[in-house]
């Protein structure tokens, strides 16, 4: 849990110890630990490598839930050039599928079973794929830029693309499309970069770039209409140089440039809504920075020297960044990403990479108010609390309960304080007071989002149900949590099944929401709900989850809450 990482000094060893395995009636609970691996805290040995097929290296590097999408330069044999693959026990990575694009893939992004891929195919410089089913990726749409020039970066929230491109000195380099599984993608708007864009990351009605142009290394643009897309702010870092990453979160922009002399190529400055922009901090790490990643209180950076370091860099106080080299690859770094503490990184070499880097991030949930028990208390609607009476369901809160009492013999304990019909602004706090003070919680799991992404939608942002009301109302509640030492986690909750244009737009809604906490909550504290359900599968109408539904539920609260406490606490012992 965020605000207590547990960081071993430099040089100690951190052990990981042999895999666990739990049970319950309904689901099964794995443990992510390891046997006899030792790190120390500078690691240059992989917890477990993967060698693509094909000669060339890879490009490109995405992960969503339990599975990471890989590309790769164009391979002129007969080997693709797109990867899924299996991550769910990263000791043993596994080959899922693979697609062959014929092209460079420069960038990826996954969203609701549709990968994105940001090419150099000449009339198809975003390729759209199909990957509900891992085994066989399927393209369902494309695009050609007008200039034709290589997509570089890609950026996807609900039925939006954004696209970033090489210079294009007669056009633009960055796109907005808009794009479905049921239509052609079509262009709703673009902007002259003047340069070429090398990322993009996107939250709320802002884009963050990442350019070539060394006068503006980094944009900030408006793209809260985006046939009339307008520039908020420059950012021109001292030096002459490239940005090749950039990542926002919680009110935070992180950008890195490639070795800039004796400037600083790693910076953090601060920007909102209610915040103009400035600078907070910046460091000089002294290499070709290739990707930066934002994960909690740390960012993660990665570099294309040949030694191929990963650096870690505590950024709490982010007037003096905490750098420190956390990994040797042994080769260019071309892409990092971080899931439960351990770094994913694609390189030149052993091309895909999984390491602990000798810090754990994760929850390690204990008992705050002295009453002998971990209390974890749900919040949330009919989908966490009241299942409909006409079923015998066990919630995914239950779930999580029948888990925990079960395995520390009664120490841990799971109370509910959902109710059918509940919502965020109107439940959220009456509930959360309920669980700190009744149920003496330890941490809180808040499900909410249903019914405020039906509101938000049926009153399309105005009113009470307005995004900014409801992001602060989130903080409000995270800081009531802490207030008194709970842990607060946050659930990407699922989606209707019904293909009303309604609905079509509440599920854009619940996607742009699930976008908005990824950028304002540590990751470590977003439980996803979303990802492992399936439409219509595991739902018992066209918004309740059935058994299978809540069985996917329960074991994503059970890694994200129980798992890693028992990490955590191997990890620092």
């Amino acid at each position: 849990m965020e605000p207590t990482n547990t960081k071993e000094p430099v040089g100690t060893s951190l052990k990981f110890w042999a895999p666990i395995i739990i049970s319950s009636l309904l689901v099964l609970s794995s443990f992510l630990v390891y046997s006899n691996f030792n790190l120390s805290a500078q690691a240059s040995a992989p917890l477990e490598s993967y060698d693509i097929p094909g000669i060339q290296n890879p490009k490109a590097l995405y992960i969503r839930w339990n599975y990471a999408y890989v590309g790769t330069a164009k391979d002129d044999g007969a080997s693709p050039e797109f990867f899924i693959f299996n991550i769910s026990d990263p000791t043993n990575i596994v080959l899922a599928g693979s697609f062959n694009v014929e092209a460079d893939i420069n960038a990826i992004y996954e969203e609701n079973d549709v990968a994105y891929l940001a090419t150099s195919r000449d009339n198809k410089e975003l390729i759209m794929l199909n990957v509900k089913n891992k085994s066989a990726p399927v393209e369902i749409g494309n695009y050609n830029t007008p200039s034709g020039n290589n997509a570089l970066s890609v950026y996807a929230v609900a039925d939006k693309v954004f696209l970033g491109t090489q210079n294009y000195l007669a056009g633009n380099e960055f796109y907005i499309l808009h794009a479905s599984s049921s239509a052609p993608v079509t262009f709703l708007g673009s902007y002259d970069v003047s340069s070429s864009v090398n990322d993009i990351d996107v939250n709320g009605d802002y884009a963050y770039l990442a350019t070539l142009q060394g006068s503006r290394e980094f944009l900030i643009l408006n793209i809260s209409n985006p046939s009339a897309i307008t520039l908020k702010a420059p950012i021109n870092v001292a030096g002459t140089t490239e940005a090749n990453g950039v990542a926002y979160s919680n009110g935070k922009l992180y950008g890195v440039t490639n070795n800039n002399g004796s400037n600083p190529d790693f910076f953090i400055w601060e920007f909102s809504d209610t915040t103009p922009l400035r600078i907070l901090g910046s460091y000089d790490i002294g290499t070709q920075n290739s990707d930066v990643y934002a994960y909690g209180d740390y960012m993660y950076v990665s570099t294309s020297n040949s030694a191929g370091n990963v650096y870690e860099i505590n950024v709490a106080d982010p007037s003096t960044p905490a750098v420190r080299l956390a990994y040797l690859a042994g080769a260019p770094v071309n892409g990092i990403a971080i899931k439960d503490s351990l770094a994913h990184i694609i390189t030149n070499a052993v091309e895909y990479q999984i390491a602990f880097l000798g810090s754990n991030q994760e929850p390690m949930l204990q008992d705050i108010n002295g009453d002998g028990l971990v209390t974890i208390s749900c919040l949330g609607d009919s989908n966490t609390g009241q299942i409909p009476a006409t079923t015998t369901l066990k919630s995914w809160c239950t779930i999580l309960g029948e888990v925990t009492v079960s395995s520390t013999n009664g120490v841990w304990r799971t109370t509910s304080r959902a109710a059918a019909g509940a919502d965020l602004m109107r439940y959220g706090m009456t509930q959360l007071a309920a669980a700190l003070e009744d149920d003496k919680a330890d941490a809180i799991v808040s499900a909410f989002g249903g019914w405020d992404m039906t509101f938000l939608t049926a009153t399309s942002s105005s009113g009470q149900y307005t995004w900014s009301n409801i992001m602060n109302e989130y903080k409000r509640m995270q800081a009531a949590a802490q207030s008194y030492g709970a842990e607060f986690f946050v659930v990407l909750h699922t989606a209707v099944t019904t293909q009303d244009s309604f609905s079509i737009q509440l599920n854009n809604n619940t996607l742009d929401f699930h976008n908005r906490l990824l950028h304002t909550f540590p990751r470590a504290l977003v439980i996803d709900f979303f990802s492992p359900v399936v439409r219509p599968d595991d739902y018992f109408d066209h918004v309740h989850l059935n058994q299978s539904g809540h069985n996917k539920a329960g074991q994503e609260a059970i890694h994200e809450t129980y798992n890693y406490s028992s990490i955590a606490k191997r990890l620092i012992r």
